[in-house]
């Protein structure tokens, strides 16, 4: 005997898109512009190098989300932890923190 037809599912409800709100405290003020400087270089370097934030943080011996939020300039990083960054990136820590970094030009490594 011939299995009848299934039933179509019903069609899903498409979920509304949820945008992430920044609050006033995580947006970089005028005293951390350097916290902002250093944060989007390592992303840019780490962008050009072709890495994700988990490879990066093998490499430099720290949390994934330590990276996110070094990144998104959540985090005031101590300066073994740029040399460990500048290190797992393979650059100089001057790099991480050239205004106006161009990484095509400066990364030529």
């Amino acid at each position: 005997m011939p299995t009848p037809p299934k039933k179509p599912a019903p069609a899903r409800k498409a979920k509304p898109k949820i945008r992430a709100r920044v609050s006033v405290a995580e947006q970089p003020s005028d005293d951390d512009w350097l916290i902002a400087l250093f944060a989007s270089n390592v992303r840019q370097v780490r962008q050009h190098r072709g890495l994700s934030q988990e490879a990066m943080a093998h490499a430099g011996k720290v949390d994934r989300t330590y990276v996110s939020a070094v990144e998104a300039g959540r985090r005031n990083v101590s300066l073994r932890t740029v040399q460990g960054i500048a290190t797992a990136l393979n650059v100089d820590v001057r790099v991480l923190f050239t205004p106006d970094l161009d990484p095509d030009s400066e990364l030529a490594s």
